[in-house]
């Protein structure tokens, strides 16, 4: 998925929060045939993209930070179908494939979709301003993590996530690892 993707969904998201993160919760997708709603999903389930109906349902259960991610992430999806022209369903569970795939292009997949959701809803350039006007006053690691996951509206492991995929020293020993949160 390229950043041409990335622009793509962002001329389709109105109004840009303050942040420069994508008010995802907003979008529209009309224009490309598919809806997205929230729903009751199994616990292990995240999101579903159903191309069948062209919807993309969301777990109603999962607080509300995680759900911007989910959509962002099925959303992710939804490019990896345009670009393999397939009609496949996306359960974002628990580790397991869904569809023809091994285990390790399902990671693959799921991988690519987390980049793209990151991307999305944690911008490289607004992060690196939010990190340079603030770094001064981040007593530790931990606070760092907290503070961008309030700025950009995701949970502390997206944040983090997203930190060690920038700054891979956030995962030397001494640093927090995403059981730590």
């Amino acid at each position: 998925m390229a950043s041409e993707a990335l622009k793509f969904l962002r001329m389709r998201i109105p109004n840009y929060a303050g942040n420069g993160s994508v008010p995802i919760e907003h979008a529209d997708l009309s224009d490309l045939g598919y809806r997205w709603q929230t729903g009751d999903l199994p616990h292990s389930i995240s999101g579903r993209l159903d191309p069948e109906n062209r919807l993309i349902t969301i777990n109603s259960f999962d607080q509300s930070d995680r759900r911007r991610f989910t959509l962002a992430h099925e959303l992710g999806h939804l490019i990896q179908l345009f670009s393999m022209r397939a009609r496949r369903v996306f359960a974002c569970q628990l580790q397991e494939p869904l569809g023809d795939e091994t285990p390790v292009e399902y990671m693959k997949l799921e991988t690519e979709a987390d980049w793209f959701a990151a991307n999305l809803i944690m911008p490289t350039g607004p992060l690196f301003k939010f990190l340079a006007d603030s770094i001064e006053v981040f007593p530790s690691e931990d606070y760092l993590v907290r503070k961008v996951s309030e700025y950009f509206d995701v949970s502390r492991s997206a944040a983090l996530r997203r930190l060690q995929s920038l700054y891979p020293a956030l995962t030397s020993p001494g640093y927090l690892r995403l059981n730590d949160l």
